[in-house]
């Protein structure tokens, strides 16, 4: 009798935890399916995969998303990646990218249900689509006086891609940077035209050196690990590089970006029933930015602290409009 008891209460609580567990899962209808579209990889080292990590950092924590995933999308192809996640029922997509701003306008208005989101952009004309813009301008400035404090030529070297978006801010943030330190530099200034020309971006960077006598190289966008790649081709010399991977040699300062705050964002807008209007912004203030200090010159790493410091508290405006290319 004892023995069918003990049989008894252990299958009771076997049922007891099995119930509980099954109340813990989340219901397929209850999760929230996140489609993501982009340009390059999720393991290009920069603007795809920051934002692809960011996704899965918040996926792990709230534990009710599902994470779609379209890579090697051009403007053109994205139409069709966007169509097949909505008709796989999918909550929000977001267009990785500036140059899937016109697509994602023209969708928006037939899909009223689906929160769409691109950046870098600051259109916050359709109730159903956020756009979102890193205040790359701060990234920049930091990297700029860094350059402008480095130099031994006084020529600088800055090899942008699309002169827009986050990559427009973070070079004229970078020029106002080199200026507030050191206004007798020469600071040279190419755009390729494109975010993942990593070859056109290396070519530029060997010029730069040859032919201009640049010793500070910075660039932005995906395209820019081409170019800290010719910079590391002259590893006797003083040439070095501000941007990206900051475990290179050749690197003073560099800069990533984290979407978290950013998706925390559009997920409790979405809350509140809040599906777009709304310029979403990553900065210093909200974490948008982690930024990591290489060089071991004190005054440089003191000139970046104090700086940064500044941007993080907000006390520190950087008006990167005025600067005219």
């Amino acid at each position: 009798m004892k023995k069918l008891l003990v049989l008894l209460v252990v299958l009771l609580v076997s049922l007891s935890f099995g119930f509980a567990q099954a109340n813990t899962e989340k219901h397929p209808d209850e999760m929230i399916r996140i489609g993501l579209i982009c340009e390059s990889t999720v393991d290009d080292g920069l603007w795809c995969e920051s934002m692809y990590k960011a996704l899965l950092r918040v996926q792990q924590r709230r534990g009710d998303i599902i994470v779609g995933l379209s890579e090697k999308e051009n403007p053109v192809a994205a139409g069709t990646a966007i169509m097949q996640f909505i008709a796989q029922g999918y909550d929000i997509i977001i267009a990785h990218g500036a140059q899937y701003a016109s697509i994602v306008k023209d969708l928006a208005p037939t899909y009223p249900s689906v929160i769409f989101a691109y950046g870098t952009g600051e259109d916050t004309s359709m109730e159903n689509v956020f756009s979102y813009t890193p205040r790359s301008e701060q990234t920049g400035y930091l990297n700029g006086i860094a350059a402008g404090l480095s130099t031994k030529s006084n020529v600088i070297g800055l090899i942008g891609s699309v002169d827009g978006g986050d990559a427009a801010r973070y070079d004229r943030g970078f020029i106002l940077g080199v200026q507030s330190v050191n206004p007798k530099a020469e600071i040279k200034v190419v755009h390729t035209g494109t975010y993942t020309d990593y070859i056109r971006s290396s070519q530029m960077a060997h010029l730069y050196v040859r032919t201009t006598g640049a010793d500070i190289l910075s660039g932005s966008s995906q395209q820019s690990k081409g170019a800290l790649r010719a910079v590391e081709d002259y590893p006797g010399e003083d040439i070095f590089w501000l941007g990206v991977d900051p475990t290179s040699p050749k690197v003073l300062a560099a800069q990533a970006y984290n979407w978290v705050p950013m998706l925390d964002s559009l997920l409790e807008y979405r809350s509140r029933g809040i599906h777009g209007g709304i310029n979403l912004q990553l900065d210093f203030a909200n974490g948008g930015f982690s930024y990591t200090i290489v060089t071991e010159d004190v005054q440089i790493r003191d000139a970046l602290s104090q700086a940064k410091d500044r941007l993080t508290k907000e006390t520190l405006s950087i008006d990167w409009k005025s600067v005219k290319l």
